[in-house]
């Protein structure tokens, strides 16, 4: 495989490369794609969050208490929650020394996402 397609396996594949792993996908493209989905740590830039049943708990807790309870709890922590989750998965993503892993957990968590207002999206 020539430098032109491993560019083009990169980003079709993956999200794009800094050049780490250009030699890897022209030697062997199906490996290099194997080897990434033998990979069963979460990355390392996700290591600090609260795993999400604490905050489950919390909102369960404030559920009780009724409406006003549960909109406090949404405009103080988990709004900042929310983007340090975002800001770290978006890190990941970036760092990543497995790229088509990542872009297969982009795909499926879009895929699986529920509205936050219970609706569906048009489509």
């Amino acid at each position: 495989m020539n430098e032109s397609n491993a560019y083009i396996a990169a980003n079709r594949f993956g999200l794009g490369t800094n050049g780490r792993h250009l030699a890897a996908i022209r030697s062997d493209p199906r490996g290099w794609l194997r080897q990434q989905l033998t990979i069963s740590q979460p990355p390392p830039q996700l290591d600090h969050l609260a795993a999400a049943s604490t905050n489950l708990l919390k909102f369960y807790a404030a559920q009780k208490n009724g409406a006003a309870e549960i909109q406090k709890l949404f405009r103080t922590e988990y709004r900042e929650i929310y983007f340090r989750e975002v800001t770290a998965r978006t890190k990941a993503m970036m760092r990543s020394e497995s790229p088509f892993r990542e872009r297969l957990v982009m795909f499926w968590s879009n895929h699986f996402t529920v509205s936050a207002l219970g609706r569906s999206s048009p489509g």
